[in-house]
């Protein structure tokens, strides 16, 4: 997997935020191919409306073969994923999290993912989209542009742009 970390400033607020990319153009063993932006409110006042919003704990029990930890954090999270969920996996496009509790993981998600579990059948992933999109090697060549993007990407048009 690639990551690419940002800092974001509110040049209104002066308040800065945690921009992460994380691609991974294909699937392995353990994870989904996956194209992930995640916007961090964690450097906002803990009274904060939006770092409570998107304030949200997930456990891994250790027995999926990934490592035994806990994470919380607020983090609002865009992504295009292969969703492994179905046979075959289906293109989606998730916005928040939605709480999820399984064997492997526990979530609590996040205000977004819950909404839009409670309102839409595909929860927080939309997965109406073009076939082609769900092609394990279609998926590859986007993400690896996205890689090719973010690896050329000038600081300075990010610092220009916020």
């Amino acid at each position: 997997m690639r990551v690419f970390s940002f800092d974001v400033f509110d040049q209104k607020t002066n308040e800065a935020y945690g921009l992460k990319v994380s691609i991974r153009p294909e699937a392995s063993d353990l994870s989904e191919a996956r194209i992930n932006f995640e916007l961090n409110f964690d450097n906002l006042p803990e009274g904060d409306s939006l770092r409570q919003a998107f304030q949200q704990t997930t456990e891994w029990s250790g027995s999926s073969g990934k490592k035994k930890r806990t994470v919380s954090n607020s983090v609002i999270r865009f992504g295009f994923d292969l969703d492994s969920s179905t046979n075959p996996p289906i293109f989606s496009f998730d916005m928040g999290r939605d709480a999820y509790d399984s064997v492997d993981m526990r979530r609590t998600g996040d205000v977004l993912g819950r909404i839009l579990s409670k309102i839409t059948s595909d929860g927080h992933h939309q997965q109406d989209f073009a076939e082609s999109l769900s092609n394990p090697e279609n998926f590859k060549k986007i993400a690896e542009a996205f890689v090719t993007y973010f690896e050329h990407v000038p600081l300075a048009t990010l610092a220009e742009a916020a």
